[in-house]
Parts: C-alpha cells; sequence; structure tokens
C-alpha cells in the first residue's frame, strides 16, 4: 500500500523538470544569443590557395589603387585628340575712332564707329587640314560730310555725299592643307599609335601588379604555414619537457637524480615556453599581414593552410617554358613595345625635319546694305544668298628648317633610344633563360633537401623516442634526453622550411615563365576589364556627388 501514496510525489518532481526545462531551456538560448563574446566571435577563413589567390585579386587595396591608376592610361591620348574636336566660335568687337577734321579726314570722317559680331564652327582634321565655317556681321558708321564744316569743302555737293550705318553680313568657308610636312596626317598616326601602345604598356603593368601581388600572397599564405609548425612544434616541445621534468623531479625524490638536474630541465622549460610564446606571436603578425593583403576584417582568422607540394610538377620543362616565358613575359612585351615606341617617335622625329607647305583657302558670300542687317539675309539682289559679291583668297605658305640643332639632336636621341631597347631586348631574352633555368635548379635542390630533411626527422624522431624510454629506465642522463630533444625540434623546423621553400620555388618558377595565372584558373583579362569598370564607375558616382 505505501507505493501508490509514493507516486504523486514522482508526479510533482517530474513535473517541476519538466517545468524547468521548459523556462529554462530557451532562457539559455536567450543568453547564448545576447552573449557577446558569442556575437563577437572572430571569422574564421578557411581558403584553399585558388580560393585566397581569387579573393587577393577582389580584395586587396593595392590592386584597386592600380585600377584607379590605369583609369588615367587612355589621359595622354584623349588629351591629343581633344585638338580635333568640333569647336564654336564666336566673338565681338567694337571699335571706335576720333579723328581732327583736316583734308585727310575729309572723306573717311572724324567720327568713325566699326562693329563685329561673328559665329561659326571650325575643325582640325588628323590629315592636317583646317575647316572654318564663320557667319559674321559688321556695323560700320562714319560721320563724313554729316558736320557742315566737313561739307561745306565740297561746296553744295558735300551734304549729298554723308551716308548712314552701313551694314555688312557675310558667309566665310576657309580650308587650310598642309602639303609636306607630316604626310597627310601620318605623322598624327604614329603619334597616336605611341600613346596608345603606352596605354598598353599601363595596362600590362597592372597584370605585371596582379601577378607579384598573387606571389606575395602565396608566400605569405605559405609562410603562415611554417609559423602554424613552429607553434606546433614548440608545443610539442614545451609538453615532453615538462614530462621529463616531471619525471627527473620523481627520479630526485627516490634518488635516482640529482637536484641540479631538476633545475636544468625547470631552465629548459621556461626557455621553451619562452619559444613557444614567441612563436605564437610571430604567427600572429603574419596571420594579420596575410588578413591586409586580403583586405578582409581585421578580427579574422586564417586557418586551413593546405596545397603545399612535395614533388616536382610534371608540366615543368625549361626548354619548353623558355619559348612560352618569351611569348608571355610581360616585362619582355612591353620592352618591345617600348622598341616600337621609339621607333615611331624616330620616324615622328624625322618628320620634323621635312619642308612645310601650307595652301589655305577661303570663300565668302557677302551681303552690304544701308538699310537693316535683315536685309542682308532676304534681298536675292544684294544679299549673301545671291553670290555676286564674293570674296576669294588663296595663301601658301612654305618654311624649311636649316641647320635647327634642336631637331637634329632629337633624332639623334631617338636614334640611340632605339639601339639601347634592342639590346636590352636581347640582354633580357638572355636572362630569361638563365632565371628559367636557376629557377629549375632551385627546385630540384629544394625536392633534395626536402627529401634529406624528412629523413632526418624520421631518424631523430626514432632516435628521441629510444633515448626518452632508455631514459625512463635509467639508462641515459637527462642531457642525452634534451639533446635528442632538441635535435627533433630541429629537423621538424627544417622540413617544414624546407616545404616552403620548395613550393615558393616552385610559385616563382610559375612568375618567370608568366603562367601564375593559367595556373590557378585566373583569367587575368576578365579580372583587369573588371576592376576598370568599378573604378570607371566609381570616379562617375564620386563625379555626380561632388556636382
Amino acid at each position: 500500500m505505501p507505493r501508490p501514496a509514493s507516486i504523486p510525489s514522482l508526479r510533482k518532481f517530474y513535473l517541476r523538470l519538466l517545468l524547468i526545462g521548459a523556462f529554462g531551456f530557451p532562457s539559455l538560448l536567450f543568453a547564448q544569443e545576447l552573449d557577446p563574446s558569442v556575437q563577437n566571435r572572430p571569422k574564421i577563413l578557411k581558403l584553399s590557395l585558388k580560393e585566397a589567390v581569387n579573393y587577393v585579386l577582389a580584395n586587396n587595396i593595392t590592386v584597386r589603387n592600380a585600377g584607379m591608376e590605369f583609369v588615367k592610361a587612355d589621359t595622354a591620348e584623349l588629351k591629343n585628340l581633344s585638338q580635333y574636336a568640333w569647336t564654336l566660335v564666336g566673338g565681338f568687337s567694337k571699335t571706335k575712332t576720333n579723328l581732327p577734321l583736316n583734308n585727310n579726314n575729309v572723306i573717311s570722317g572724324t567720327k568713325i564707329s566699326n562693329d563685329r559680331v561673328s559665329v561659326g564652327i571650325q575643325k582640325q582634321f588628323e590629315t592636317q587640314t583646317y575647316f572654318s565655317l564663320e557667319l559674321s556681321h559688321t556695323r560700320f558708321d562714319a560721320d563724313a560730310f554729316e558736320t557742315q564744316a566737313a561739307a561745306s569743302r565740297l561746296g553744295s555737293v558735300g551734304a549729298y555725299l554723308a551716308a548712314p550705318p552701313q551694314y555688312t553680313d557675310a558667309l566665310t568657308l576657309t580650308l587650310s592643307q598642309e602639303l609636306l610636312k607630316y604626310a597627310f596626317g601620318e605623322t598624327e598616326k604614329d603619334r597616336q599609335k605611341v600613346l596608345k601602345q603606352n596605354a598598353v604598356v599601363r595596362r600590362d603593368e597592372l597584370v605585371n601588379i596582379l601577378a607579384q601581388l598573387v606571389v606575395k600572397t602565396l608566400v605569405d599564405y605559405w609562410s603562415l604555414s611554417v609559423y602554424d609548425s613552429q607553434v606546433e612544434t614548440f608545443d610539442k616541445l614545451e609538453k615532453n619537457t615538462r614530462n621529463i621534468r616531471d619525471l627527473t623531479i620523481r627520479k630526485r625524490n627516490l634518488g635516482l637524480s640529482e637536484g641540479f638536474e631538476v633545475n636544468q630541465w625547470n631552465s629548459a622549460l621556461t626557455q621553451t615556453e619562452n619559444n613557444l610564446e614567441r612563436a605564437r606571436l610571430a604567427r600572429a603578425e603574419a596571420e594579420r599581414n596575410l588578413i591586409r593583403v586580403l583586405n578582409v576584417d581585421p578580427s579574422s582568422k586564417i586557418s586551413g593552410i593546405t596545397d603545399l607540394k612535395e614533388t616536382i610538377p610534371n608540366d615543368i620543362d625549361p626548354t619548353k617554358d623558355y619559348q612560352y616565358a618569351l611569348d608571355h613575359r610581360i616585362d619582355l612585351k612591353n620592352l618591345i613595345r617600348q622598341r616600337q615606341i621609339a621607333e615611331l617617335e624616330l620616324k615622328i622625329k624625322n618628320a620634323e625635319d621635312r619642308p612645310s607647305l601650307k595652301v589655305t583657302g577661303s570663300y565668302s558670300t557677302r551681303g552690304q546694305t544701308f538699310l537693316n542687317p535683315q536685309t542682308n539675309y532676304v534681298n536675292p539682289e544684294t544679299g549673301m544668298q545671291s553670290f555676286r559679291f564674293p570674296e576669294k583668297t588663296l595663301n601658301f605658305a612654305f618654311s624649311y628648317p636649316l641647320f635647327d640643332s634642336g631637331i637634329q639632336t632629337d633624332i639623334r636621341d631617338a636614334k640611340l633610344k632605339v639601339d639601347l631597347l634592342a639590346k636590352q631586348e636581347t640582354e633580357l631574352r638572355t636572362l630569361i633563360k638563365e632565371e628559367l633555368d636557376n629557377r629549375y635548379y632551385s627546385i630540384v635542390a629544394g625536392k633534395d633537401l626536402l627529401e634529406t630533411a624528412s629523413t632526418r626527422r624520421e631518424e631523430a624522431d626514432k632516435f628521441y623516442k629510444g633515448v626518452q624510454a632508455r631514459f625512463n629506465q635509467g639508462r641515459f642522463t637527462a642531457v642525452l634526453v634534451k639533446s635528442a630533444l632538441d635535435g627533433l625540434i630541429q629537423a621538424e623546423l627544417q622540413v617544414a622550411q624546407a616545404r616552403i621553400n620548395f613550393n615558393v620555388d616552385i610559385i616563382r618558377y610559375e612568375l618567370a615563365r608568366n603562367s601564375v595565372f593559367e595556373k590557378f584558373g585566373v583569367n587575368v583579362d576578365q579580372i583587369v576589364d573588371t576592376i576598370i569598370k568599378n573604378e570607371i564607375e566609381k570616379a562617375r558616382q564620386t563625379s555626380q556627388q561632388n556636382n
């Protein structure tokens, strides 16, 4: 019978548990949501090597700055083309002249007013042709024979010679052409080629900056792996040193070791802890450098360092890669372009030494009246549309520089520049060959060093484990254990450094043959175009905001 009496108490107990769980668990979740340590937890970036490359190309500040500079690469070309833009011109002039009354000024008058208004368009063409179309209106007024003193000189006839203001309107077409110099615009085409080639050079410099930045990112990326290895190694060393120190203390208590041996291991443990702390600080600094290059949140953390090679890639062949480098190396391409630019500049300088013959012709149809200005536009007999009162001009201008030392000096310097760039191109081809060979030898040597370091690490690990086991049995001293442990640590660090150096040599070989972007499947042309479009759009938006 006591069993049924205990059932209500059990029910109360389970009910209380249910209520605590129902109200306590949501409050726990709510507390986690409000916990600043959870909200402010740093973002962990786990990037593969290819993801790191694409990330830096999309976010790095240096890339953005280079893109902003490249936006201005066509500035010189556009400024040069501005001289061939259509131009709207106009002008107004007003002249008043007061002269004394004498025999010379009787006919012309003593008070003369000459006002002129003009408007038109003009254009200079790349063929060195000049075009101008102008509409002008002139008002001329003189007081000849209008005063009694002036009219009296011719007697009764003088009063009839006085004239009201005269209105002259004209439509003038002017054409000018250079016949000898600049070869009907051929020299100007060469100038534009020079400016366009300079813009291409600037673009390739941007690509080169991207390639250098990728290599730097990879080196920083792998360097972080070295520091990770150091931290891991020193952490292992610290644990092993602490274990041996504790074991030495126990042996001292049993009379199997001396007190100074404990002091030695205390000192070794302190030194190991210091080395571990320095390794962590170095790792944190390298991580901050990589975060700055990637241009991510400064509170982010980098993890998941992978993609380290330990074998020579099969696609490395110095003989074939030399020809590939000649076709793709940006510095060689730019040097070739600079030589071509120098040849064009020499051609331009030679054009400056040619004679110039410029012919200019103009045709003007005029209308003149004393009535009003509108008559010159509507009167078919005396107006401009009658073409009965034209004005025609033809002008020839010839010039030839004789003994112009400035032009001759420019020609001499241009020839020297062409020769110098040709020699530099030949030398660079040789240097590319040597660089590829040296990079390949470094890869082969790095592979041998990595294998040697790996073998040494295995031997050092076996030796340390054997010595430690015998030390636990009391057969070896702590000094030998410490020496074996130091050797193992050095072997671990050498393997990590040798692996990084081997991969750095590989990526530098890729840089030497300019295949960094192809290696990671990056479309550099698309990236450059995207960078330029983004910077142009930002500049346009900034200009609109300023306006």
